[in-house]
């Protein structure tokens, strides 16, 4: 069934250059996940998005490595252009190179939707065009019979559920080191409110300590100069006298 829905796109659909082109420009979005780091660097830049940006980046790299180490050397199916020498001259007629690697599951639709879906659930609004955009990426690969139709379905399958399960991860990842922030903030205010009060107790103790000290300074200054004063005056009565 697959084979022959490739027969009949590549015989009913692939008459206009224009839009050969055109959907070659969108299955290259996909390429390498360009446009999702794109997104995710320009989510990062902002706080409120930028959870969101992580994830996005998050789910990139994850669903490649899933998909070309797991996936496809488990599954090692064939491209649809393999043996079909009119597919191949079509695919480089419109200046496309010939994919290499397993074929199934998709890696545009792969990545496409597990990026979808994690935006979906992290920023909590319906994203239409972020599903236009990946759905848009995913089945140009059918289009331009790069891949099967059943390729595509399981890397929009794939690709969802995965997203799920990194949403949920490391949201809960993010809640755990939010606690370790807080909790040794709080530690950090406790421990300088501890210094300042020893600080102050500190102050305050050197204070009442210079306190007497002074009072006795004064007393013995009094007293020297009570002492010049009379031996001043008993000089005097003694020249008197004399």
């Amino acid at each position: 069934m697959d084979i022959n829905i490739i027969n009949w796109i590549h015989s009913n659909l692939h008459g206009s250059d224009i839009i050969n082109q055109i959907v070659k420009c969108i299955t290259f979005l996909g390429d390498y996940g360009i446009v999702w780091l794109t997104l995710a660097f320009i989510l990062i830049l902002f706080k409120k998005t930028r959870k969101a940006g992580i994830l996005v980046l998050i789910s990139t790299g994850a669903t490649v490595v899933i998909n070309s180490a797991v996936l496809k050397f488990i599954f090692n199916r064939q491209r649809p252009f393999i043996g079909n020498e009119e597919l191949v001259t079509f695919i480089k007629g419109i200046g496309m190179e010939l994919p290499d690697g397993s074929s199934f599951p998709s890696g545009h639709a792969f990545v496409s939707f597990c990026c979808a879906m994690v935006l979906t659930l992290q920023l909590r609004k319906k994203w239409p065009f972020i599903y236009i955009l990946s759905s848009a990426i995913a089945l140009s690969r059918v289009f331009l019979c790069v891949h099967y139709p059943t390729d595509v379905l399981a890397g929009m399958v794939i690709g969802s559920a995965v997203g799920v399960a990194i949403y949920f991860v490391c949201n809960f990842l993010f809640n755990k080191l939010d606690e370790f922030v807080l909790r040794k903030r709080q530690q950090t205010s406790e421990n300088k409110m501890v210094v300042s009060v020893k600080n102050e107790s500190e102050e305050t103790s050197k204070i009442d300590g210079e306190m007497p000290l002074n009072n006795e300074d004064n007393v013995k200054r009094n007293s020297k100069n009570s002492n010049k004063k009379d031996g001043k005056i008993e000089n005097k009565e003694d020249k008197t006298q004399k």
